[in-house]
Order: structure tokens, then sequence, then C-alpha cells
């Protein structure tokens, strides 16, 4: 067998997130939006993952957990309720986005009270205010009665207002100790009050349905109440239960063509459909790498000890993404849910909407988390006159995918996160004097470097296939792990984890542990046998700092291109494990970079994390440029509460201080090259030098600032279109 001497030493290491494969087929959806199990451990808790938390109704008793009255669905308790008591969502339950709610709850009746009007829940303190509200009570199969309306009734407010609720029969007792399971489903989009019922365990309808009016275009936004009616202690439930659970009912009916083409659902507006693209479209078409063709989602975890990992989340048949789709559409604001061509944020109004937030005891809402969907900073613009900050960009709805990351459900890519731009402008701070660099790298340590050069040299000059295994594992175990560094931002921000997951993801592409999901040439693709095993050589990424167009009046600034770019650089490893630059040229290292960085934008709209770390580029050169023009003194913004950890966290994840080491070993000829999988650098400050910055010869920054009219925006907006 032949024998060779050659082998080239390639340093590098890890990868990151990406998504989601679903099929695109018409079927009706339930989309989880409340559940209440009443359980003595976690009573006020919501099981639906949504975080739709009871508290007590104030004004009136407290519900409490029975143990000794335990629902027929097992767990170890049930809400008691005695007329007076309620309990209601501390924040308001949105259903705007739903047009067909399915809400089901067992219920056990006190069996010595008699039956009045009793609510046993409402959305809305008084529900005939407001179109979309609806209420319901329900007492089983009374005694003595065959007469539907001494049931119960479920009521949805259309048009006007009514006082005139169909009263049960006083004089009739709810049959007690017998638990009764029910549901009723309230459809907007079939006409009413037809579909609007309740319908016992055996489907048997009961009760009556009322409907103020004509239907409703979708729900409302408000608190829900469960026992009492609202904070009045009137016209309360008596008894317990148990397992309410509220749902939105979705036929899914858009899809794309083959090859992942555009959806061809009835759009979001109507709530039958997915809405165009959502489904079936290049997004949801994409195979995750090494998944075997399993679609699902993969990402890199932290763990306790700050280990940097790989994990997959896996959906083989695409229903739980699609689940999450549905979910957050049905969740959203309808408005902030509709895609924009150029979405505005004023920063210092977004500012003073947190602190409100947070001075009120409450965490940022979904839209303030994620900047109303903006999924790219295409300008920044200062207004003297009203002294805002203004971030603008594309925007649509968004989703989480199955690894938590947030994406728009039109086009996949991720949105700006609140978390992202907090971390940017602290980088940037008001006073600061000297600018910061952002980086991230991911290094073998000198001890490890050293073992290697030990235990290549101990190999010798014959190796065969048959030593490959031998040779890959001896440089993972003798490189050990790998250390990563962060500067310029909180280790422990989602801001510096994304660097480095991207960091890590484009290291597997280098060194052929991971196929691209765009055709690209990789390192090992390009290198060819030969060089010295003491050769080191790095990849990271810059900012492409020719991306930036400033207004002459340095009011507007507009973000062109990928923003992003991968360079090389080749080091020489000594004995002792130290590092130096050879100052020698590596083809294949150039090749691999250049190619990769002429395939960025593909690539980032296929693997989520790459267009991640653009976002993050971006916010940091907008965040530099504030700072380069001194607007928060202009403004008169000291950005207080993005500033302050105590008031609002950023710094929330564990921060990373470790990666394994990742080999691999591929022969070429007689020749074995085992490159062992750089970082991130961005001086955001060199992208605004003017020998960087582009002019704006036909002043359309300036024409894009003065189009959005700030004089027009009410004061209490903080975004809009």
């Amino acid at each position: 067998m032949a024998r060779t001497s050659k082998l080239s030493l390639l340093a590098a290491v890890m990868a990151s997130s990406m998504l989601l494969a679903t099929a695109a087929q018409a079927q009706t959806i339930v989309v989880p939006i409340a559940q209440w199990r009443f359980e003595p451990a976690n009573f006020y808790g919501d099981t639906s993952g949504n975080a739709n938390t009871l508290v007590d109704g104030a004004g009136a008793s407290v519900a409490v957990h029975s143990t000794a009255t335990i629902g027929p669905a097992g767990g170890t308790g049930s809400a008691q309720f005695t007329g007076t008591a309620v309990l209601r969502t501390a924040a308001t339950l949105d259903l705007r986005g739903a047009t067909h709610l399915r809400i089901s709850w067992i219920q056990r009746n006190n069996a010595t009270v008699l039956v009045q009007p009793r609510f046993l829940f409402e959305h809305t303190t008084n529900y005939t205010l407001f179109r979309g509200a609806f209420a319901a009570a329900a007492n089983s199969d009374l005694t003595g009665t065959t007469d539907p309306t001494t049931q119960g009734y479920v009521a949805l407010q259309g048009i006007g207002l009514v006082s005139d609720l169909f009263p049960m029969n006083a004089g009739i007792v709810a049959p007690g100790g017998a638990w009764q399971q029910f549901t009723t489903d309230i459809d907007l989009t079939t006409g009413v009050p037809t579909p609007i019922g309740i319908t016992d365990v055996n489907g048997v309808a009961i009760g009556v349905p009322l409907n103020n009016g004509g239907a409703p275009a979708t729900f409302v936004n408000d608190i829900f109440y469960i026992g009492a009616r609202g904070n009045t202690a009137t016209n309360g439930f008596i008894g317990n239960i148990d397992e309410l659970t509220i749902d939105s009912i979705v036929n899914a009916t858009g899809g794309g063509g083959a090859g992942g083409g555009g959806g061809a659902g009835t759009g979001a507006g109507t709530g039958t459909g997915v809405g165009t693209g959502i489904v079936g479209n290049g997004l949801f078409g994409t195979t995750p790498f090494n998944s075997g063709g399993a679609s699902g989602a993969n990402g890199v975890i932290v763990d306790a000890d700050g280990v940097l990992r790989m994990q997959h989340f896996p959906d083989p048949n695409g229903m739980l993404t699609k689940r999450r789709i549905l979910e957050s559409r049905a969740r959203l604001n309808p408005h902030v849910a509709r895609a924009s061509t150029l979405r505005k944020i004023s920063l210092n109004r977004l500012e003073a909407a947190v602190r409100a937030r947070v001075d009120g005891g409450n965490p940022p809402t979904e839209e303030m988390q994620y900047l109303a969907g903006i999924t790219r900073v295409r300008y920044l613009f200062y207004y003297p006159d009203t002294k805002d900050i203004v971030l603008a960009g594309p925007a649509e709805p968004w989703a989480a995918d199955l690894s938590g990351l947030v994406r728009g459900t039109d086009s996949g890519h991720p949105t700006l996160e609140l978390q992202d731009l907090i971390a940017a402008l602290r980088a940037f701070a008001p006073g600061q004097r000297q600018a910061p660099v952002i980086l991230c790298s991911i290094d073998p340590t000198p001890e490890g470097l050293a073992r290697m050069q030990q235990f290549l040299r101990g190999i010798g000059s014959q190796i065969s296939p048959a030593d490959t295994e031998m040779i890959v594992d001896g440089l993972r175990t003798n490189l050990g792990m790998q250390s990563i560094r962060v500067g310029g931002v909180a280790p422990s921000t989602h801001f510096a984890q994304v660097l480095l997951e991207c960091d890590y993801r484009m290291k597997l592409i280098g060194i052929g542990l991971e196929k691209p999901p765009v055709r690209m040439v990789s390192y090992v693709d390009a290198a060819k046998p030969g060089g010295s095993r003491n050769a080191l050589t790095r990849w990271y990424f810059i900012p492409d700092y020719n991306c930036v167009r400033v207004a002459d009046d340095k009011l507007g600034l507009e973000l062109l291109g990928d923003g992003v770019k991968l360079v090389t650089e080749d080091q020489i490893v000594a004995n002792d494990g130290n590092r130096a630059v050879s100052g020698k040229g590596n083809k294949a290292s150039d090749t691999f970079t250049k190619n990769f960085t002429q395939k960025y934008s593909e690539l980032a709209a296929r693997v989520p994390v790459f267009a991640e770390m653009r976002n993050c580029i971006d916010l940091a050169i907008a965040a530099a440029f504030i700072h380069q023009q001194d607007f928060y003194r202009k403004a008169d913004w000291n950005a207080a509460t993005f500033n302050d950890e105590q008031s609002l966290a950023v710094e929330t994840s564990t921060a990373p201080m470790q990666v394994e080491t990742v080999c691999t070993a591929v022969w070429k000829g007689n020749h074995l090259m085992t490159p062992v999988g750089g970082g991130v650098t961005i001086h955001a400050q060199q992208a605004l030098q003017s020998k960087n910055v582009q002019p704006d010869k036909d002043g359309a920054v300036t024409e894009a600032r003065e189009a959005v009219g700030m004089d027009k925006i009410p004061a209490e907006r903080w975004w809009w279109d």
C-alpha cells in the first residue's frame, strides 16, 4: 500500500441554526392559545407554553386550588370558585388573529346552590361593550327541565348593546358531585349564531347561542376572566373547574408549488389560510445539514460549564413548524403582522415605551422584543425638529422555529431583536470616548498546539489510510478544548453568541464537515497536498466596510449590500504552541474565503444564523453612526434604560468559554490532509470613515428620510409604516 509523509494541517472549529421543511397540504390545525390545569404546584400557570399566566382578580374573593376535588382528567387538583371568586389573565389575552376558537373545560357544580345566570368565563369585563368579545355559562343537564335556555349559553358580541342575557330559571338545582365536560366553538367564518353553541362530552348540544348583531371580523385583545364576572364579583360560578383550554382552529389551505414556490393560501387577513408563501415556500423547503432528509432545526447551546455544543430539533413531517407559525399568526396584533416594505422605529420612543413597561413590573412586549418584525436595517435617520432617532427596514409577521430563532414567516429572514440592538448601543454608549472592537475568536490553546506538534512528530513519516482514525483521534485529543474569546460586547449576550455560532458554522463548512445548502467551494475542496505540519490557517468575518451611504447633511445613513466578508490569515505554529503570522499566501484558503463571501447572500437566505450576524453587524454600524454624529446629545437621549443591565437585562445567557475540537481527514491520492476544525472582528467605525463611505450623489438617502413625515406620527407611536 502506498505510504506518504505529506500531512497538512488546518486548525479550525465548529456550527449553527438551520430550518425547516414542511409539506403543503390542506388540513385543520389546532393551535393552542392557553391551557390552565389548576394544579397546586402551578395553579396559575399556562401549560400551553404561551405564558398566559393567571392572577387573582381584584375586588373579589380568591379562587383556591382543591386537592379534594380532582377533575376526571387527573392531576392533583382543580380550581374551586365560591360565586365571588375570580381569576384573570395577568396580561391581555390577544385573540385578534383568530377567527375560530374552540374552548373546552370540565366543571363540577355545587349541588346546594340554586341556578342563577352565573358566568363561567368571559373575555373582557363586560363582553357587550366590545365586538368580538364573548362570555359563557353552562349548568349541565339540570334536574326537572329539558329547556336548553336553562342549561347555559355562549354569547358573542356582534353589533350593538344588549342587557337581557338569556337567564336560567331560578329554583332549579344543578346535579352536584358529577363532573361534566363541555366544548364550545365560536366560529366567525361561517356565519352566526348557528355555529356558536356548547356540547357535552357526548356531543349533545345544550344551552343556546346568543349573538348580539352581525359577526365581528375577529376577536379582541383584552383580559380573560374565569369565575365571577370581571372584577365585580357578581354572577359568579359556584363549583370546581379544571382543564380549561383555548385553541385556535385554522383551516390551513396555503401551500407552494413544486420546488418550494410561493404559497397559494387564502391570505393571512381572512384567518382561513396560512397566507401566501408561509407554507411550501423556499423557507420551509430547506433540509438541514446532516439530517438525513428529515426536517427540523439546528442550533448551538452553551451548557452549564460554558461549553458550546450543537443541538438538532427534529420535525419529521414539518407539523411542529407549521403549528408554530399558525400559533404566532393567531397571537400577533394584525397591524404589526402586516408585511411592510419599510417599517420605522423611533429608538428614543421605543425606549420610553420599554421603560414604561419595566417601571410597571412588566417585560417588553413581543412587538418590542422583535422590533415590530423588521428583518433588516436599511436606514438610520435623525430628525432635529422632533429629536427622533429612527431605524427603518422591511418587516413581516414572525414566528419562532424549533431552535427558538424568531424569523419572518414570509421570507424566513431572522427579525431584528431588541436585545441585539441594546448590545450594539451599549458598545457605542453616550459619552464613550474610545470606539470598541467587537470580536469573537475560537482558538486552540498554546498547550493544545504544543501537544499536537509533539503528536505529529511522533507519528513519523510513514502513514497509510489504515492510520486515519488514529490520527484524527490523536489530533482531537491532543488539541483538546479550544478557548472562546469575546470582546466589545458582553459574552453572555445573544449578540455575542450569534457571532460565535457563525464562526463555528463557517469553519465546519470550510473543513468539509458540513455540506452547505448552496454550491460552494470549501477549503478541503480547493486544497492541494503538501505544506508544513506547523501551518495554521485562520478564517474570520469582518464587515464589508464599503457598505454605507451617508446623506450630505449627515442626518441619514443607508446600509448597502451584504455587509459581510470572510478573510484569511496564515500563521506558523512553533513547537511551544505559540503562533505568528507567516506572511505567506494560501491559494486554497483564498479561494474558499472569496467564494464564501460571494455566496454570502445566498447562504444567509438558507442558513438563518448568517443573516442574524449580518443584522448584528448592521446594528453595530448604526450604533456607531449614532455615536459618531453625536445624536445622543442632539436628541437629549442618554438611553438610560437600555444601558442599565439592572433595569433591562440582556446578559442572560451562559457565557461560552470552550468548544470541543472537531477534526476530519481527507485523502488526496497518497496524501492525507487533516483539517481540525478564526473568528469575527467588527471595527464598526471603519465603515464610517470617509474612504469607505459612499456619497449620496442623487440625494436618495435624504429623500427617503424626508418621506417619513415625522410631523404626522402621533407622539405615542414608537413604530409605524
